[in-house]
């Protein structure tokens, strides 16, 4: 039997070596020798001995022969291709075994170093690389090392395993999500479809499409993994419109916070902490503070009103309890409660001053909010 032409990019240039190939002789005069791997090579300039070669081998492995490169120093040694190291490893052949590693025959796609260089926040890259390595932590991943244990969908009852693909392509809540988040209509494509969450991610890096929109598709399926969850751990009643929003504002946080980064600053700026001016406010205008701690075990709020002039002199304050289904909607409800307040005191001029960025953002009519 004819060796494997590969047996040979691992034999040193000056191996002793013998080649026993019965079935194609040298020729005539010399049947069968028995040659070393040092006789193939020209040692005056390293190259291969095209004639013996051509002589001893069949056209084929001739071809695979000749396009192997040989070392100008040192020698070939015998490697592991599934490690980095090349050595053999017991979890690598079980990888390799278990069909969870690629050829390293075929070239592979620097997608890794794309990942940890994307400009998201750090915890968006480590979900986008654990769904690339195909450690997603999902009920169905799960269930390979615990097989009792429930593998239904955290998001929606629908009794369907919960595997990365649906979770974040398939899934009736993850769909509503992408229908009102941007790009989201073009990621419903893939829905439905037997795509991969590794190929799905390397599709659309290999897209050619542009760093917002690759932000924005994969902080969105951040946040779906984020309610996910939040559902399952915490029992949070989930609300699609509070996602998309979530989802919309953290990757305008992300974008703006990187850009600020990525500005030629050499002097870090100060953040100022004093209030903001009221300069600009009526004369008779009243400045309203409110808050809204929430308990999410109970679903409690205690909301607090405080009301000052433009000089900061106290005007009035008010307390109230009240329940609400999650932190945003107790924060509206704190807005609420003081303008209602307010009005029923004959405030016509009011400057609402809040902490809840999504509450404030909507009154304002701002462009991010999705609803």
């Amino acid at each position: 039997m004819e060796t494997h032409p590969l047996f040979y990019r691992f034999m040193g240039a000056n191996s002793e070596m013998q080649i026993h190939n019965p079935k194609y002789p040298l020729c005539n005069a010399y049947p069968n020798p028995n040659l070393p791997v040092a006789e193939f090579i020209n040692h005056d300039d390293k190259t291969w001995n095209v004639g013996l070669v051509q002589a001893f081998f069949t056209r084929e492995n001739c071809q695979k022969i000749l396009q192997l490169g040989l070392p100008i120093s040192g020698e070939y040694r015998i490697v592991w291709p599934f490690t980095k190291s090349g050595s053999f490893t017991t979890k690598s052949a079980y990888k390799l075994l278990a069909g969870e590693l690629p050829d390293p025959n075929v070239p592979s796609y620097p997608i890794y170093k794309i990942i940890w260089s994307f400009p998201v926040i750090p915890k968006v890259q480590l979900f986008i690389w654990k769904c690339f390595e195909n450690i997603f932590p999902s009920k169905v991943r799960l269930s390979r090392y615990a097989p009792s244990q429930d593998i239904s969908c955290s998001m929606y009852d629908s009794g369907l395993p919960e595997s990365a693909e649906h979770l974040i392509l398939n899934c009736s809540y993850s769909r509503d999500v992408w229908a009102n988040v941007p790009n989201g209509s073009i990621i419903l494509s893939d829905a439905g479809t037997s795509i991969s969450i590794q190929e799905w991610i390397q599709k659309w890096f290999e897209s050619g499409r542009s760093r917002d929109f690759l932000c924005s598709i994969f902080t969105a399926a951040w946040c779906l993994w984020r309610e996910r969850c939040f559902r399952m751990f915490q029992d949070q009643q989930l609300n699609h419109l509070h996602t998309s929003r979530m989802a919309v504002n953290l990757y305008h946080d992300s974008m703006n916070y990187l850009n600020a980064n990525s500005s030629q600053n050499p002097h870090p700026t100060r953040t100022d902490l004093s209030p903001p001016s009221n300069s600009d406010l009526p004369h008779n205008c009243v400045l309203v503070y409110c808050d809204a701690p929430y308990d999410k075990n109970s679903n409690q709020t205690g909301i607090g009103i405080l009301v000052t002039d433009i000089a900061r002199s106290y005007q009035g304050c008010k307390l109230i309890n009240g329940k609400a289904r999650n932190p945003e909607e107790a924060e509206s409800m704190a807005v609420f409660e003081a303008l209602k307040w307010l009005k029923n005191k004959n405030h016509v001029s009011i400057c609402v001053r809040n902490d809840a960025k999504n509450v404030m953002e909507y009154l304002l009519n701002n462009k991010n909010q999705t609803s």
